[in-house]
């Protein structure tokens, strides 16, 4: 008898069959119930190399053993006259008839019903997320250790992976002050997704000791706290930002978010890549915060913060963000009426501000993003006539700018710009204090005083705001001529330098010149000598319809160097129009001239004793 045939009488062929049908059909149930049962990726493996291990084993013993009526014997001692084989294999056949069916009848199921299934679910899924538009905020991340020196470390490491994030040009990130107004909160996530405006929250938590971190992360769906996805990764500082890249990577392919290589690469070579210098950024953004907490922004202590840009720069040149904050300094050096700074202390920050704004523009890929920052260098030089030209070059509002000057160009036919801009920034920061009285004004100077108040109204709601919120109302009322309303709501303000502004403009609007003077007198109580107020002042002679001292103010403020800036924050400060001849003014209104600047500018409230 031949090898085949011998092979085909002891069924090592059914046996094949039939084991090989059953290890398929036992590794597809495993794929399929794994997910559900959390069983790790390695079991599958396992189960799979269990299983080819045993083809040979089982095909030996198909060979060597036969199943007879007394039991399982070797085939050499089962005399084939007595030999059941035929028997056992038809039962082998009927095994096998009952596999294959099985398994025809899963593959059925997987190609025309699952297949199906997946395509509706992956629709759905394209559609909520289309419908989401892909929003996500990072919390900061939880400081588990000890050393409070490692809360910078933590929020570095935060900030290093929003930055990545925002990379990806279909997911919109939440920017980094509004996200850390939840730092150590305790708050359902559902509501701070709903508060932040995002569908999704990226959160975790950060144990560093000596040279080893632990990081955990996890995504959160928003609407129902569903985890999508978490981890824990255990590194040497030196490698912690290959996790920030593995988690960056982690969230966007549970998002359903395809990169190319191309998007891939510019998403992970994001952010500072530094540790020392994610750490002096971050001491750095907290100093400048506390340089901006109060109504006048104190020069000394974003010197302080200069300093850790510099680290940060010294230590990742190529990060954009240190090189903005930075300006900020300069730029108020520049603009102050602080009397201790020199003509020659204003232009050597006017150089070191375009200096560090030229590296900006030069390292922008953001066609848009770089004309806000032509736009607003421009504003500092002698010659603003490219300011149209990169007006049209903003031709998208996919960015995040923090830092702006040409905000003051509002009321000069630059209005819908920087209104869109201010409803950008709300959208990318929608808890930042400064974004909020931003929009509330830009949609004061629109004209659309009703929507202003309802803005104002939605922030009461969630907080305290304080004297300044109520201060605009009374202007919005006073755009209207209810003089009436603004009187009401001006009353329930509590005492301040706002409140006095608040009054003086009531005054101003109802023409009473005593009222006006005793306000002016009593903002005027408060200052120290300095600063030159020349800009309030200037306001102030508007509030009396007094044109010769406006003029001859104005005059004086057209011969510094930051003179075009000055001049445009009184119009903006005033709301009241032009706030003096633009013929005492030549060298603002050359600078009006070349930019094709709207002029005169529009007027909000209209003051009966000012007669220009």
């Amino acid at each position: 008898m031949s090898l085949f045939q011998e092979l085909k009488r002891r069924n090592v062929f059914k046996v094949a069959s039939v084991y090989l049908i059953t290890a398929w059909l036992i590794i597809q149930i495993i794929s399929v119930v794994s997910p559900y049962l959390h069983l790790p990726i390695i079991f599958g493996t396992i189960t799979t190399v269990v299983l080819a291990i045993g083809f040979p084993i089982a095909m030996i013993f198909a060979w060597a053993f036969e199943l007879t009526p007394q039991g399982l014997k070797k085939t050499k001692h089962v005399d084939k006259d007595t030999s059941i084989t035929h028997v056992t294999g038809k039962k082998l056949s009927i095994t096998l008839s009952i596999l294959l069916a099985f398994a025809l009848f899963f593959i059925a199921y997987d190609k025309l019903i699952a297949t199906k299934q997946t395509e509706t679910i992956q629709t759905q899924q394209t559609a909520e997320h289309s419908t989401d538009d892909l929003t996500i905020a990072v919390l900061p991340f939880v400081n588990m250790s000890t050393d409070k020196e490692n809360e910078f470390f933590a929020d570095g490491l935060t900030e290093e992976i929003l930055n990545k994030l925002a990379r990806v040009a279909k997911l919109q990130v939440t920017a980094r002050t509004s996200a850390f107004q939840y730092k150590n909160s305790n708050e359902d996530l559902r509501i701070i997704g709903e508060r932040l405006g995002v569908s999704y929250i990226l959160e975790g938590s950060v144990r560093k000791s000596n040279n080893i971190a632990r990081i955990t992360a996890q995504l959160i769906r928003t609407s129902d706290g569903f985890h999508l996805w978490s981890d824990t990764y255990d590194s040497e500082l030196d490698n912690v930002f290959t996790v920030q890249d593995n988690i960056a990577n982690e969230v966007t392919e549970a998002l359903d978010i395809i990169l190319d290589e191309g998007a891939r690469a510019e998403m992970h070579q994001a952010g500072i890549g530094d540790v020392q210098a994610f750490i002096a950024f971050q001491k750095g953004v907290e100093t400048y915060n506390e340089a901006h907490s109060n109504l006048i922004v104190d020069i000394q202590i974003l010197e302080q913060a200069n300093q850790y840009f510099d680290i940060t720069i010294e230590q990742a040149p190529k990060f954009q963000d240190s090189y903005i904050y930075k300006t900020d300094y300069y730029g108020h050096i520049f603009l102050t009426d602080e009397v201790k700074y020199s003509i020659d202390d204003k232009l050597a920050a006017l150089q070191q501000l375009q200096q560090l704004f030229a590296q900006v523009i030069a390292n922008e890929r953001n066609k848009s993003l770089k004309a806000v920052y032509q736009m607003s260098v421009t504003m500092f030089s002698n010659d603003w006539r490219k300011l149209p030209v990169y007006k049209n070059n903003i031709s998208d509002m996919d960015f995040c700018a923090n830092i702006q000057w040409f905000d003051m160009l509002r009321n000069l036919g630059y209005g819908e710009l920087t209104h869109a801009m201010a409803e950008q920034g709300i959208k990318c920061d929608p808890l930042n204090g400064l974004n909020r009285l931003i929009l509330i004004f830009e949609t004061f100077h629109m004209g659309l005083q009703e929507q202003a108040r309802q803005i104002i109204a939605g922030y009461h709601q969630e907080q305290d705001a304080g004297n300044g919120y109520e201060v605009i109302k009374v202007l919005t009322y006073l755009a209207e001529n209810n003089i009436a309303e603004a009187v009401s709501i001006i009353k329930q303000v509590k005492p301040s330098p706002l409140k006095i502004i608040g009054e003086a403009f009531i005054a101003a609007a109802k023409g009473d010149k005593q009222q006006i003077e005793q306000a002016i007198e009593a903002l005027r109580a408060n200052r120290d000598g300095s600063r030159s107020h020349l800009s309030e002042d200037l306001v102030h002679a508007n509030y009396l319809g007094d044109r010769e001292t406006a003029n001859r103010i104005a005059s004086k403020l057209d011969n510094d160097p930051a003179g075009p800036f000055h001049l445009l924050q009184s119009i903006v400060n005033c709301s009241c129009g032009a706030t003096f001849d633009i013929d005492s003014t030549p060298n603002f209104k050359k600078r009006i001239e070349e930019a094709q600047l709207t002029w005169p500018p529009k007027t909000l409230i209209k003051f009966p004793l000012k007669d220009w």
